[in-house]
């Protein structure tokens, strides 16, 4: 660009990670989760499960002055611009009550009640900076 301006641009596209998903008889368990207080992953599924594909857009503008001795470049990069969310392995946590304490499953009384919560991630995400060169 002119005037000492440069502009640059990337598009990243990612096929989404394996993982394991949870074992949620195992999970469930109150013996297991009040130690845990997490899911427990269930190997015998070992990486058959996929994260979502993700992609996003990158963009940077930089202007640079020259001195006699040194230089000044002063940037503004923007990463995922158009703010794509990807959806990954959701989180495994009990149902709980009023008072926040989990609540026991009715058909089991040696289990509690889960539930899977959506987990998504991506954001915006901008910075600015200034690099001097001499």
């Amino acid at each position: 660009m002119r005037k000492n301006w440069e502009l640059g641009a990337k598009f990243r596209f990612l096929g989404g990670s394996p993982y394991t998903p949870y074992d949620i008889e195992q999970s469930s368990r109150k013996e297991i989760w009040d130690v845990t207080q997490r899911g427990i992953n269930d190997w015998d599924l070992l990486n058959t499960e996929r994260n979502g594909n993700s992609h996003g857009l990158d963009l940077r503008v930089d202007k640079r002055w020259y001195f006699k001795k040194w230089a000044l470049n002063a940037y503004l990069d923007i990463q995922n611009i158009y703010n794509f969310k990807t959806e990954i392995q959701p989180f495994l946590d009990v149902v709980r009550d009023e008072n926040g304490d989990p609540i026991e499953d009715p058909t089991d009384p040696e289990r509690y009640l889960v539930r899977e919560i959506e987990n998504t991630t991506g954001t915006v995400l901008p910075s600015i900076g200034i690099m001097i060169e001499f």
